[in-house]
């Protein structure tokens, strides 16, 4: 019975029930902070050319690929052994922060890491917690066979509320600051290689760093 109650509970409290359809925005366009506070999440279909991210693909598997032992043993995945033949490619990527230029707050910069995901990895529900990240983002660069399409929700609830298909090119943009959302990789078959990380207050000052 509690169980049943839970939703009615939540409103009560003011808390959204689902989270809406997540915004479709233009790459040449900044992004309307309204809408985006709304969404809480956005979609920049092709933001990169299919050609670009092959190439930074080519790149990455020049430079190796190992498993991750960093992030935790419910998370299996692998990144990069030598990031360096694709960071000049990478570095290309610093117009994004013309696009989240109202969404986010002061100098800001982007620090991204490759990720790749095969048939057998797990990239479940998860919270970010990098200090001072204020937007989530993922660029989509190697899609797989089936699956592995970005998922968010409220973490009161289960089950995926927010779905966006993993295509090439396109950008995944994700608020990160609000306790209440989690969000994964949905399982997959074949591939899924992707740009993740945050836009974070400048500290380097460079426009894009790559892990």
């Amino acid at each position: 019975m509690a169980a049943r109650q839970r939703p009615r509970a939540a409103a009560a409290r003011g808390i959204p029930l689902k989270l809406g359809t997540p915004l479709v925005v233009d790459a040449r366009r900044p992004i309307d902070p309204a809408a985006f506070a709304l969404a809480r999440c956005a979609l920049v279909p092709a933001a990169v050319s299919p050609e670009r991210c092959g190439a930074l693909v080519a790149a990455l598997d020049d430079g190796g690929w190992v498993p991750d032992t960093s992030t935790g043993r419910n998370f299996i995945f692998e990144v990069p052994r030598d990031p360096t033949p694709a960071a000049a490619i990478i570095h290309e990527l610093g117009w994004l922060l013309d696009l989240v230029h109202d969404i986010t707050v002061g100098p800001v910069e982007l620090e991204l890491e490759a990720k790749r995901i095969s048939t057998h990895g797990r990239f479940p529900w998860h919270q970010d917690h990098r200090a001072g990240q204020q937007l989530g983002v993922s660029l989509v660069l190697r899609a797989p066979s089936a699956g592995g399409a970005f998922e968010q929700r409220l973490k009161m609830f289960p089950g995926a509320q927010q779905r966006v298909p993993a295509r090439v090119g396109d950008l995944h943009l994700f608020d990160v600051t609000d306790p209440k959302l989690v969000h994964r990789v949905a399982p997959l078959e074949g591939e899924r290689v992707a740009l993740a990380g945050w836009v974070l207050p400048t500290v380097s000052h460079t426009t894009v760093s790559v892990l």
